[in-house]
């Protein structure tokens, strides 16, 4: 009789574990969520399993786990082949709690959903007879002491800033990294900030800070204009394609609508007037190793259309423009491809490079401080808002640079100006996989984050 005891409590317990995960059969991704916002706590060997098998096969395990929880509640309540099911409900069990990693950890002894579900498992499976009420009575006491919970809740500590910002990057579906400094106090979060990244639109910021070095040093008249030819319009980003040749802006124009509409024609005629050598100089004189300029935004284009076909490596800048982007049924996997090979990069830096730029900008170290006022009076004209400043409240302004191709990849990095601060935040999101509104959302949940964490309360 104590054997048909924990039969029907084990029955009864999988039984509504089952039912509470039915909705992992419409959407998967809340099963590769929770298992994502396992990885920064988890160790080494859960880690691995994590991003190698579970991760990668979620869609496969939504749709097993609540079936098998199901099933093994159904069969341990009607009795059926109660010995096998024990042994299959208790591995399930057992990778569960390897795969979380609560395995390894203290509370393995205190969870509900440990240890009395697996020695009940094991006493169905070892047990052919009868089992003393004893046992049974012993079983059903600590089933119910142990208040049964998911992995990651038998702690009220709070959870680390870095912590949660991790974990909303790592629920991306992506490559990603993060670097944010709080500047007067000096506090840091780093996540994958040393991983060579393609920066997109962000390296204009660079060539942003050689034209007003050169205009300093009389290089440069940033009041002189430039005559528009047809040959200088690049699709992509910005507004001057859109307008008839003959046109004629100033260089300082032409900076402004590079950061502010991130514009491909001003920034293919700066870097035809500074010199492409001439960025990665300054950068590698202001002692950045790993953050480059590699080619112009004609080079990028011509480049994705020779992937289509090697003999459109010959095609003239107004040739490209006139095309466009190719739309046949490989041009997405070819530009997923594309945009994760660092050999075909616009540029190329690190999240702690970037913000360490920013950082030298806005401390007037890499520039007079009239240029850097009038670079983050640029800055905060950014005309795309979607990220960064996405969830930014009241009062507080984002001097910032986006660099993408959506859906693939959406960067933001910028000067967060808020009580308290500011802060100077990269973010950079690569090879994404997930809905880019998601990746534009995450952006601003952690400039949100960090603003309430590092604003004024904090350092008064």
């Amino acid at each position: 009789m104590g054997l048909v005891v924990v039969r029907i409590a084990l029955g009864v317990f999988f039984l509504f574990e089952g039912v509470d995960k039915i909705g992992w059969f419409a959407d998967s991704g809340l099963l590769t969520e929770t298992l994502k916002g396992w990885l920064p706590e988890a160790p080494s060997l859960s880690r691995w399993y994590l991003e190698n098998v579970a991760i990668p096969a979620a869609p496969l395990f939504a749709r097993l786990v609540p079936l098998g929880e199901l099933g093994a509640g159904l069969a341990f309540l009607l009795g059926f082949r109660t010995r096998a099911v024990a042994v299959l409900a208790f591995l399930m069990v057992l990778n569960f709690h390897f795969a979380s990693g609560v395995l390894f950890r203290y509370g393995f002894l205190t969870n509900g959903y440990a240890l009395p579900v697996l020695g009940g498992l094991a006493g169905l499976f070892v047990h052919r007879g009868r089992l003393p009420w004893s046992l049974a009575l012993v079983f059903l006491l600590a089933f119910s002491a142990c208040e049964v919970r998911a992995p990651h809740e038998e702690t009220a500590e709070p959870v680390s800033l870095e912590t949660e910002l991790t974990r909303a990057l790592d629920a991306l579906s992506a490559k990603s990294s993060l670097y944010a400094k709080h500047l007067p106090t000096g506090r840091e979060i780093a996540i994958r900030a040393d991983e060579p990244m393609n920066t997109l639109s962000v390296i204009k910021i660079p060539i942003m800070v050689l034209a007003f070095r050169d205009a300093e040093a009389g290089k440069l008249n940033l009041d002189e204009r430039y005559t528009l030819r047809p040959e200088d319009r690049r699709r992509g980003s910005g507004l001057l394609q859109t307008f008839a040749p003959g046109l004629s802006p100033t260089y300082r124009d032409l900076v402004t609508q590079m950061i502010v509409t991130s514009d491909n024609s001003a920034t293919d005629l700066l870097i035809a007037r500074l010199g492409l050598d001439r960025v990665n100089a300054l950068l590698d004189e202001a002692g950045f190793q790993k953050t480059r300029l590699l080619r112009t935004t004609f080079d990028l284009f011509r480049r994705v259309w020779e992937l289509q076909d090697p003999k459109n490596s010959a095609l003239s800048p107004a040739e490209v423009f006139d095309r466009g982007f190719p739309n046949d049924e490989g041009a997405f996997a070819r530009t997923f491809t594309f945009d994760g090979d660092p050999k075909e990069w616009l540029g190329s830096t690190t999240a702690r490079e970037t913000s360490r730029l920013l950082e030298q900008i806005h401390a007037g170290e890499i520039a007079s401080r009239a240029s850097r006022d009038e670079m983050i009076a640029i800055l905060k004209q950014q005309f795309y808002s979607s990220r960064l400043p996405r969830f930014l409240p009241d009062g507080v302004e984002a001097a910032h640079k986006t660099g993408d191709w959506p859906p693939i990849s959406g960067n933001d990095v910028g000067i967060l100006f808020h009580p308290g601060g500011p802060t100077i935040v990269s973010i950079y999101v690569n090879q994404n996989r997930t809905d880019f509104n998601r990746v534009e959302e995450t952006h601003g949940e952690i400039a949100r984050k960090l603003v309430e964490a590092w604003g004024q309360r904090e350092t008064r």
